[in-house]
């Protein structure tokens, strides 16, 4: 009982979020991968690496 509350409640939450905040476009979608995402995962690829070294 439970865990459907909880499910339920998690649905309604991600639905009004999708309601309430406008979908990107696919070149901002684009955008945001080339000058965040792709930045970001290459640091994140550097520091693992250092951090595998070091430890």
């Amino acid at each position: 009982l439970v865990l459907i509350g909880k499910t339920f409640a998690l649905a309604a939450i991600l639905i009004l979020i999708r309601w309430s905040f406008p979908r990107f476009r696919e070149d901002q979608l684009q955008n945001i991968a080339w000058k965040i995402l792709i930045p970001l995962s290459l640091a994140n690829i550097l520091v693992t690496s250092i951090m595998k070294v070091v430890f």
